[in-house]
């Protein structure tokens, strides 16, 4: 029989943690008291942003559940290491479910561009990891 796919939205969470790094971003733009590096926080409130919606429309099964967790905490993490991390999982999550959508037989939407930006992404965070000074 066919397993199951239960999807839910894996983006929610990650919305919101994109909206607390822009309103910390906007914050600390105008007050320079917190801190003075909004452009790394409203860049990781990008990346949240993008790494919920990739997952949403690639990977939203309850399956790939503790995966999309680790995603989400390191992603919540302002420290370049994290990010790191982070789009390590997310990777992860894409040959997982690549495997399971070809051991499903069915066909997968295979945008270039979009799965390959984590591994990149792992590229760019490991090669200039000081995006605050």
């Amino acid at each position: 029989m066919y397993k199951k796919v239960e999807p839910w939205g894996v983006n929610v969470p990650f919305i919101y943690l994109s909206i607390f790094y822009w309103v910390f971003g906007v914050i600390s733009l105008f007050t320079h008291q917190v801190y003075d590096q909004h452009p790394y926080f409203m860049m990781i409130g990008a990346y949240s942003l993008f790494f919920g919606m990739m997952q949403r429309l690639f990977f939203p099964a309850k399956k790939y559940f503790p995966l999309q967790v680790a995603v989400l905490v390191f992603t919540a993490i302002p420290i370049h290491y994290s990010q790191v991390v982070a789009s390590f999982f997310l990777s992860i999550e894409e040959i997982v479910a690549l495997k399971d959508v070809i051991g499903y037989g069915s066909r997968f939407p295979v945008n270039l561009m979009v799965l390959s930006s984590p591994p990149l992404s792992i590229i760019a965070w490991t090669t200039y990891p000081d995006f605050t000074s």
